[in-house]
């Protein structure tokens, strides 16, 4: 016989607090079923002590931003007045969420106690950040870095002629696709080699459809694979119905650069007047050979694919950040549907051997921008770095670990 005896629900400061229902299963035996961890308020910045605090609970903790960052990757990315503009950055190996700035001039008034904007939630597409998880199944599959794939067009999106294979066109080795977002090559390559449920499965290894465990409200990350083969290709070079929250972003990036392991995120540092949440668990994702040829390549995007430009050119502003070797992915894609322009960078830092993931998303109206999300993340690493120099050790190429 199972009965319940009790559920109480404590209410402090407008902070709810759900204690264990009680449940009697045998004679004499009672025992909690369940208890729901208090809830994480609305960060602030104490003055005094130099940190951010939340609302926790009954008690009060204390959060894991570091100031020197927050604050001015905050001021750059609101002045950037975008339709919602996301950076998230943490530490590779520990998942301690370093900085977690979220804005947004559609809808200012969004909280991340109340589940936030493109930094908690997938707002934005993930267009081209989703050849992570298509070059990581190609690997998986056992797919040579040299095999080639040749075609044209294909620049801002693909027709079924573009995957024609007919000889003609541009030819590029599965070890270049990535890091010259090369569109028409990765869908020819997946075709080629993956199935739809392969595809899935390394979506759902990477996190995608299953939510992320951290004290504010996380929406799971949606990723449609189509059967249909056409729409299936499409999906694995990066312009299907796939989704990504700027938090998970810089997961992907670190699960990468960890070698393989994803870290856990976690935002408190500790608390007071409450007991403290338990330590997240990392998990394995990829063997440390597939993840070490996988950050080889983001490595390359920055030395010489598709943000090679951009890292090494000052641009509306913002200056060339190039004092420390970065890996990464940029993204972009125009949804004009909706007039939505969205532009993607996620990455680590030192390429070599990372000591920080970060992501930024920028979303801004198709026609009017004043920064992309390369601007921003260039920003935000020059400050990174700026304000902890010992990160910025050179270190062995990936390759040769």
């Amino acid at each position: 016989m199972v009965a319940v005896v009790a559920l109480a629900t404590a209410a402090r400061d407008a902070h709810r607090t759900e204690v264990a229902a009680i449940v009697w299963r045998d004679p004499g035996e009672l025992r909690p079923i369940a208890i729901v961890p208090p809830r994480l308020g609305e960060p602030s910045f104490d003055a005094t002590r130099g940190v951010y605090t939340a609302p926790f609970g009954d008690g009060v903790a204390t959060l894991t931003l570091d100031p020197a960052l927050q604050r001015p990757i905050e001021s750059a990315v609101e002045n950037g007045r975008t339709q919602w503009g996301a950076v998230v950055i943490l530490d590779v190996v520990s998942g301690q969420v370093l900085a977690l700035v979220d804005e947004s001039t559609r809808d200012p008034a969004q909280a991340l106690a109340g589940g936030g904007g493109a930094a908690l939630r997938p707002l934005a597409k993930a267009a081209s950040i989703f050849k992570i998880v298509t070059a990581s199944a190609l690997l998986r599959d056992g797919v040579s870095l040299k095999e080639e794939a040749c075609g044209t067009g294909g620049k801002t999106r693909l027709k079924p002629r573009n995957l024609v294979d007919d000889g003609r066109g541009r030819c590029v080795r599965f070890e270049d696709a990535l890091p010259l977002s090369q569109n028409v090559a990765m869908a020819k390559l997946a075709a080629r080699h993956l199935t739809p449920p392969q595809l899935a499965t390394e979506a759902t290894l990477f996190g995608f459809d299953a939510p992320l465990s951290f004290p504010w409200p996380t929406v799971p990350s949606p990723a449609a694979i189509d059967e249909e083969p056409f729409a299936f290709a499409t999906t694995a070079a990066g312009f299907g119905d796939v989704r990504l929250s700027a938090l998970h972003g810089a997961l992907l990036a670190a699960t990468v650069g960890n070698r393989g392991v994803a870290p856990a995120p976690f935002v408190i540092a500790a608390v007071d007047g409450e007991d403290a949440p338990p330590p997240p668990q990392p998990r394995r994702v990829l063997d440390e050979q597939q993840a070490d040829v996988l950050q080889a390549m983001m490595a390359a995007t920055v030395e010489r694919g598709t943000a090679a430009r951009a890292f090494s050119t000052s641009e509306r502003g913002f200056r060339a950040f190039d004092s420390v070797p970065v890996a990464g992915k940029t993204g972009s894609l125009t949804d004009r549907e909706v007039d939505l322009d969205y532009t993607w960078f996620v990455g680590t830092a030192p390429a070599h051997h990372p000591k920080i993931a970060i992501a930024v998303v920028i979303v801004n109206d198709e026609w009017l921008w004043h920064v992309r999300a390369l601007d921003i993340a260039k920003l935000a690493l020059r400050v990174t770095f700026a304000a902890h120099p010992e990160w910025a050790r050179a270190d062995e190429p990936v390759a040769a670990r």
